[in-house]
């Protein structure tokens, strides 16, 4: 069976909008995929999948992957984009969380770096997490 990784962003955008203080903080929910749509205003978070790797074999195939994905915080405010990426990290980490084909469980955050951009704050954090399909009783 094929571990389904590759659609972590579901469970990604699922957990982030989910999050009632971090969907506050961001004055809607202004989570997205990859890129933020032009007209988006501040703040805003997007977020992608950077890697995928197996990180469990059986004879049957995989049976788990390792998933590194990255959450970017986009602010005209240092102080606020600082904020609102530890709400993020908060959402994110040491949660189970699964949908009707896989979970996510062991999220942790392995790097944060900050910069400013074109008059934009950004807060980019990478994680770490394991999926595994969901399982049925």
């Amino acid at each position: 069976m094929t571990i389904q990784s590759i659609k972590i962003g579901k469970l990604i955008h699922a957990t982030l909008a989910g999050d009632t203080r971090l969907t506050q903080a961001l004055g809607d929910c202004k989570v997205y995929p990859i890129v933020a749509p032009n007209e988006t205003t501040f703040p805003f978070c997007v977020y992608q999948r950077d890697n995928v790797t197996p990180y469990r074999l059986t004879k049957d195939g995989i049976a788990g992957d390792t998933v590194t994905f990255s959450v970017v915080i986009a602010s005209d405010s240092y102080f606020e984009s600082v904020d609102i990426a530890s709400l993020a990290r908060e959402a994110l980490e040491k949660k189970y969380v699964e949908n009707n084909e896989i979970c996510m469980v062991d999220t942790y955050m392995t790097s944060i770096r900050e910069s400013y951009e074109a008059s934009t704050y950004v807060q980019q954090m990478q994680f770490t997490t394991r999926v595994n399909n969901k399982t049925t009783a």
